[in-house]
């Protein structure tokens, strides 16, 4: 089987080349001529060599692997192409907030032990024993009666406090 290839044409290209390079040559009358003829010439003659090379292997190609009817598909004439839709961003797994921790002021509920001076015109409180003691002897002076004691839940207090609270990050589809 013969197959109808461009190799014809490029064979025909180098033996012309070889040729007028032969016709130059003879008339070459010093060495530098002859080998200032060949330079030129050669790197013609590489770029046809490839050019062969290349054809021998597509042909060898073809003849191993001979075209079936049913694989040559006919080309689709060209339609026009639809309206390229706008290109959607690319959404990714990530990070949509990052890790943060949080100080939060909170208050509990405390008793304060207090002396606890109870008389006839009220009652007061007092953080020192000496402080209580001289009440007690002043409601005895003016003539109240007075009873004075510690007492361990005498007072609730609110006592604040901070704690920190972590959060995780949050993670989610965010777009690239």
């Amino acid at each position: 089987m013969q197959i109808a290839t461009k190799e014809e044409p490029v064979k025909e290209k180098k033996e012309n080349l070889e040729d007028a390079m032969d016709k130059e040559l003879a008339g070459a009358k010093t060495e530098e001529e002859k080998k200032a003829i060949k330079a030129r010439y050669e790197d013609k003659l590489s770029e046809v060599k490839k050019k062969i090379a290349i054809t021998d292997e597509k042909i060898e190609t073809a003849e191993k692997e001979p075209v079936k009817p049913s694989s040559v598909k006919p080309k689709p004439s060209p339609t026009p192409a639809p309206n390229p839709k706008p290109n959607k961003p690319e959404k990714v797994w990530g990070v949509v907030k990052l890790a943060w921790d949080e100080t939060v002021t909170k208050y509990r509920t405390e008793y304060v032990g207090k002396y606890v001076c109870e008389s006839e015109i009220g009652t007061k409180y007092f953080d020192e024993h000496d402080d209580a003691h001289d009440y007690y002897v002043w409601c005895g002076d003016n003539r109240y009666l007075c009873n004075y004691y510690w007492d361990d839940y005498v007072l609730q207090e609110q006592v604040p406090y901070t704690e920190v609270i972590h959060h995780e990050a949050v993670y989610g589809w965010i777009e690239n």
